[in-house]
């Protein structure tokens, strides 16, 4: 595998060009309708169809699936990748945290913001009100389709990694618990800290597992994958258990 900074860059070239239409089209509404109203003019187009799909769709954003996924798709041929995909959620789960509990604690979700002034659309099983910027479900979408996006390495597909970027990261305002800023902001988030993983931790990694040991590595690989697919297991039955218990 070519590890040279152009070679990385021209796997996401498309990725990161229809990620960055998408931040430009979410700030032009912010500042057109402001953060409330994009939320609300957003919020209202709903449809009974998307209505049974959406509420799916956001638990798969939560990286819990995809991650799991990812690690068995790629653990084999690219151990190094797997490991910095996990580092990389790793860290934005905890910037987002950081975010939430330091920088923004007081920035309310919409039925908290909303209640008793307007009816919203809501399809979350549970009632969250507080902690709402930025959104942590967006962050890890945005993380791991850009992970799938370099493990990809078509730049002609990097359009539709970014396109189930956005649809993740839209579910969480459709089933109204975030605003569109703070799906923004979630998505830029996971891009920032998944390229910065990409262009300093995987090419070290990637050089340390090569050099290993054929045994080590093998152990490393069979390690990785079974952790992968119990958690892609637990993941499976909590979906389960959630919406058919």
């Amino acid at each position: 595998m070519n590890l040279s900074l152009p070679s990385r860059i021209s796997r996401l070239n498309h990725f990161l060009l229809c990620m960055l239409a998408f931040w430009g089209i979410g700030l032009v509404l912010l500042i057109s309708y402001g953060y409330e109203g994009s939320f609300l003019m957003l919020n209202r187009m709903h449809h009974p169809l998307l209505d049974a799909i959406m509420p799916h769709l956001t638990h798969l954003a939560d990286g819990i699936v995809l991650s799991s996924l990812f690690v068995l798709i790629v653990v084999r041929k690219e151990p190094a990748l797997a490991l910095s995909m996990l580092l990389g959620l790793l860290v934005v789960m905890f910037m987002v945290g950081l975010a939430k509990q330091q920088m923004f604690p007081t920035w309310d979700r919409p039925p908290l913001v909303f209640e008793g002034r307007e009816h919203i659309h809501q399809l979350n099983m549970r009632p969250l009100r507080y902690r709402s910027f930025p959104s942590g479900h967006s962050a890890a979408a945005a993380l791991m389709m850009l992970m799938y996006a370099f493990y990809d390495a078509n730049k002609r597909t990097g359009w539709l990694w970014a396109l189930a970027t956005v649809v993740l990261a839209y579910t969480r305002l459709y089933i109204g618990v975030h605003f569109l800023g703070d799906i923004l902001a979630g998505s830029f988030l996971g891009i920032v800290f998944g390229l910065a993983i990409l262009y300093w931790f995987y090419p070290w990694m990637h050089a340390r597992t090569q050099a290993m040991r054929p045994a080590y590595r093998k152990a490393l690989v069979w390690t990785l994958g079974l952790l992968a697919l119990a958690v892609l297991v637990s993941g499976i039955l909590r979906l389960y258990f959630l919406y058919y218990q």
